[in-house]
């Protein structure tokens, strides 16, 4: 893709342009955009029912959330693609359509959750993707991933944090580090974690100041 866009910028700067050239790459482009596009579809179907689980569990199953991969591939072929958007490659010198311009749809109950959704949804959103990214990257690797969950409690809901720390106290997960602003908040949220052995770490100045175990 870079040295295709490399190309259509050298045509514009020397005011020259070869069919021939452009093909070579094309040839290259094509088999990688196919690979691509079908693992994406893959990897999109099997998150699918895991990331809205992990939605259910922490909203309470109120929501229904979508997770849909947009792809031109979808509707026609990636040659068929780069060839209508040859003209205005040249004109516009880089590649305009193609896998490198695929993108998710996020929708809560149909409606995109950019513009509908509150903070407290978009961020429980956020939260179903990181735990299904973890599902996924145990699964993969064999081996259970840190979780890191920054100002987590952050726009949530009573409900939601519940639901999210007793999620947390099943023990599937790992290690698992949680950033707050909180003091008393976070004591109680640990207590309420199974094992015994949470601690709890003081920052100031940029480093650790105190521990206590919870």
């Amino acid at each position: 893709l870079v040295q295709r866009n490399t190309l259509l910028k050298q045509f514009i700067e020397n005011r020259n342009f070869s069919e021939e050239m452009l093909e070579l790459w094309d040839a290259k482009l094509i088999p990688l955009s196919k690979q691509i596009h079908s693992e994406r579809v893959r990897f999109i179907e099997a998150l699918q029912p895991v990331f809205e689980q992990y939605y259910k569990i922490v909203s309470g199953g109120s929501e229904k959330p979508g997770l849909t991969y947009k792809s031109h591939l979808h509707e026609s072929s990636i040659e068929t693609i780069l060839q209508e958007a040859r003209s205005k490659d040249r004109a516009v010198a880089y590649t305009s359509s193609g896998v490198h311009r695929d993108d998710l749809q996020l929708t809560l109950s149909g409606r995109p959750v950019k513009k509908h959704a509150s903070q407290g949804q978009q961020k429980t959103y956020l939260l179903a993707l990181k735990l299904a990214q973890f599902h996924f990257l145990k699964e993969i690797h064999g081996y259970k991933p840190i979780l890191l969950f920054d100002d987590v409690f952050d726009k949530l809901d009573k409900e939601r944090v519940s639901a999210l720390i007793n999620l947390l106290a099943e023990n599937h997960f790992g290690q698992i580090f949680i950033s707050d602003t909180g003091e008393d908040r976070m004591k109680e949220l640990l207590q309420q974690l199974n094992g015994g052995d949470n601690k709890l770490f003081y920052v100031a100045d940029g480093g650790v100041a105190d521990t206590e175990t919870i």
